[in-house]
């Protein structure tokens, strides 16, 4: 698999986020700088199912404005990625507790 067909999953870092927005998630360490950044369980299972890179925001930015730029087809659907029913689930589920928690 060449890089142009890796996929990298965008991670919010802990530091931005001290608490994670969904329950349940695990830290793990962006391949580029080994900061720590969140990973729900739908996301860590898409991560172990693709063989997924995990990034942190402020290091995606850079590669993924460079894609966008030398590539003419980037809008084609090979670099879209849907979000999972799981990870629907785990924010439904999250939103359903914040709001019985006021």
């Amino acid at each position: 698999m060449d890089d142009d067909d890796k996929t990298i999953i965008l991670c919010n870092r802990v530091s931005d986020s001290p608490v994670p927005g969904i329950d349940n998630c695990t830290k793990e360490k962006c391949l580029k700088c080994s900061a720590e950044v969140w990973i729900s369980p739908a996301t860590k299972r898409i991560q172990e199912e693709k063989k997924a890179d995990i990034v942190c925001g402020p290091c995606a930015a850079p590669e993924f404005l460079e894609a966008v730029n030398r590539s003419p087809w980037f809008g084609d659907d090979r670099h879209k990625v849907e979000i999972t029913p799981s990870q629907i689930e785990e924010i439904n589920a999250q939103i359903r507790r914040d709001v019985l928690k006021n």
